[in-house]
């Protein structure tokens, strides 16, 4: 939104940050919650690329060494927590979802990451990324035409341990 990209923004930050590579790069801060945390927010990032933006003329080369910028920020964080998740937990296969899955960049560098780290990707053909909110809502409509029902008094759990939701309600029931 900062730099008026529109929506979704990430298929044209990953277009535009192709040729924004800077001598010396731009460097936006990673989102690390903690030396052992696999948290992270990039709430911090968003800000710091209000602050550098500000008043700015926005060029095309600014949205480029922005985007680039943005890129290697987000990249960094995902990849470290891939990493770390796959060594804390015995993770031995990362399966990726989502938009950005599409994104070229983030798989060439989780497919180098999976070579040195030892731990098997997969990354769905781009026709198959889809939004976190579609594929909320493809399971959903699975789990509704296998019977299942939530009451109407449902509220969000967003702090359940990792598997305790498809332990207690598996789609493959």
């Amino acid at each position: 939104k900062i730099l008026r990209l529109g929506y979704p923004g990430s298929p044209v930050i990953e277009r535009k940050a192709r040729s924004g590579i800077q001598h010396p790069p731009l460097k936006f801060p990673r989102a690390f919650m903690g030396k052992d945390s696999l948290d992270f927010s990039f709430s911090g990032l968003k800000t710091a690329v209000f602050y550098y933006v500000g008043a700015k003329r926005i060029t095309p080369a600014l949205v480029s060494k922005v985007a680039y910028a943005f890129q290697e920020s987000v990249f960094s964080v995902i990849i470290r927590n891939v990493i770390a998740a796959s060594k804390k937990y015995g993770i031995t296969t990362v399966l990726v979802g989502g938009g950005v899955a599409c994104n070229k960049v983030l798989s060439l560098k989780l497919k180098e990451a999976s070579i040195k780290e030892g731990f098997s990707l997969f990354m769905p053909e781009p026709q198959y990324a889809l939004d976190n909110g579609a594929m909320v809502a493809a399971i959903g409509e699975e789990l509704f035409k296998r019977g299942h029902r939530s009451p109407l008094d449902l509220t969000a759990e967003p702090n359940l341990e990792g598997d305790i939701w498809w332990n207690q309600r598996s789609i493959s029931r």
